[in-house]
C-alpha cells in the first residue's frame, strides 16, 4: 500500500530449497507484476581486461574491461523440470512464501525423468562454465598488473632479472588461459573460426545443442561429451592452481627480495 525503500525481491527455490533463480521488482507502491520464464540462473561472465597478445588495439570499455565474444552467444540456461517449487517474495519489509507447481507439457515427447535428466546435465555444465568462468577472470586481472609491473620495469635499469621473469610468467598465465578460452578473441564473432575454441566456448556450445533438444533426455554423445570436458576442466584446473599458487606466488618473492616493494595478486 506504500512505496518501499528497497526493490522486492523475488525468489524461486526448487525441490530442495535450493535457490534457482533471484529476480528483482520494482519499489513503487501498488500492483507490480514480475516474470519468470522457468529459467535458471546463467552460468557467471567472463570479463577480459586485457587485449589479446600483440593487439593492442583492441579497446576495453569505460569500466575496465570489455565482454567475451564467440559465435555462439549464448548462455547456459537450463528450464525448470516439471515439479514442486517455491516462490519468496520479500517487499515492504514483509515475506511471503507460496508453493508453485511446474506441470509437464502434456505433448511433450519425453517423460518426466528424462526431463530431469536434461535438466540436471545442463546444470552441471552451467557450473563447469561458471567455474571456468572465474579461472579466465582471475587470470585476467594477474595479466592485467603483469602489465603495470612491466611497463615500470622497462624503464629501471636494475630491474631485468625481474622483467624476465614477469615476462616468463605472463606465458605461463596466457598459456593457463588460452586452455579455457581462446586469448586472441578481439569480439568480432569471426575470430572464433581462426583458433580452437576453449573449453568455456565448448561448454557453452555443448549445452546449447542440449537445451534445443526439448523434453528428452542427453543423448549418448552429449553424456560422452561432457565427461570428455569434465576431464579437461581437472587438467586445465591444475595447470591455473600451479600458474596461481606456485608461479606467481614465486614471482611474487622474486619482488620483495629484488627490493620492490609490491605484489600482483591473483
Amino acid at each position: 500500500k506504500s512505496a518501499g525503500s528497497e526493490p522486492a525481491t523475488i525468489t524461486i527455490l526448487g525441490p530442495n530449497n535450493e535457490t534457482i533463480r533471484t529476480l528483482k521488482g520494482t519499489s513503487e507502491a501498488g500492483i507490480n507484476r514480475v516474470w519468470w520464464d522457468l529459467k535458471y540462473e546463467p552460468e557467471r561472465e567472463v570479463r577480459l581486461r586485457t587485449a589479446p597478445p600483440g593487439m593492442p588495439w583492441v579497446k576495453l570499455n569505460a569500466e575496465g574491461w570489455r565482454p567475451l565474444v564467440s559465435w555462439r552467444r549464448a548462455h547456459i540456461q537450463p528450464v525448470a523440470a516439471p515439479g514442486k517449487y517455491t516462490v519468496n517474495v520479500k517487499a515492504g519489509g514483509k515475506e511471503l512464501i507460496q508453493p508453485l507447481t511446474i506441470l509437464k507439457d502434456p505433448n511433450a515427447p519425453g517423460t518426466e525423468q528424462e526431463i530431469k535428466a536434461q535438466v540436471a546435465l545442463l546444470i552441471d555444465l552451467r557450473d563447469k562454465a561458471s567455474e571456468t568462468a572465474d579461472m579466465i577472470n582471475r587470470i585476467e586481472w594477474t595479466r592485467k598488473q603483469l602489465e603495470v609491473v612491466m611497463a615500470m620495469l622497462e624503464d629501471d635499469p636494475k630491474g631485468a632479472t625481474v622483467l624476465k621473469a614477469a615476462k616468463e610468467l605472463e606465458k605461463k598465465t596466457i598459456a593457463a588461459e588460452n586452455n579455457l578460452e581462446d586469448v586472441n578473441l578481439t569480439g568480432r564473432s569471426e575470430d572464433s573460426f581462426r583458433g580452437p575454441m576453449g573449453l568455456y566456448s565448448r561448454l557453452i556450445s555443448i549445452g546449447m545443442n542440449l537445451a534445443k533438444g526439448g523434453d528428452l533426455p542427453p543423448t549418448n554423445q552429449q553424456n560422452e561429451v561432457s565427461e570428455e570436458f569434465t576431464k579437461r576442466l581437472v587438467s586445465y584446473r591444475a595447470q591455473f592452481k600451479t600458474t596461481i599458487d606456485t608461479d606467481l606466488a614465486n614471482f611474487n618473492a622474486l619482488l620483495k627480495s629484488n627490493g620492490y616493494g609490491m605484489a600482483v595478486y591473483p
